[in-house]
């Protein structure tokens, strides 16, 4: 929004947060559930959650956005498109190891516990 600030700002943060934060994250919760939870753990979660985040945020969710952002103009995508399409897919792997870190292994359960999570 900071790069980007032509437009409405209360359309970008709805996108961002209420449509696409909540609804991918409801997904990938669902997908994680469903297959890592009580299957994985260790290296073995952290890899299915790079996976499975690259996959469905950093190609599927990325590409629609970028669709979208086509239209809209929202986030710079039609100006710089494989700066888009690179830090989509960049950022979803490392939240994808991140989250396995935290959710499957001792350390970040050490972690989550430390603040309170």
């Amino acid at each position: 929004m900071l790069l980007y600030p032509e437009g409405s700002l209360l359309s970008k943060f709805l996108w961002t947060v209420l449509f696409c934060g909540v609804g991918m994250g409801s997904a990938m919760g669902t997908i994680i559930s469903l297959g890592v939870v009580g299957r994985l753990n260790g290296s073995q979660a952290i890899l299915a959650c790079t996976l499975i985040s690259t996959v469905t945020l950093g190609f599927a969710c990325n590409f629609l956005c970028f669709n979208l952002d086509q239209h809209f103009h929202y986030f710079g995508g039609q100006d710089n498109p494989q700066f888009f399409i690179i830090n989509g897919i960049i950022m979803a792997a490392i939240g994808g190891v991140l989250s396995g870190w935290l959710l499957f292994t001792p350390s970040g359960s050490r972690v989550l516990d430390r603040v309170g999570i």
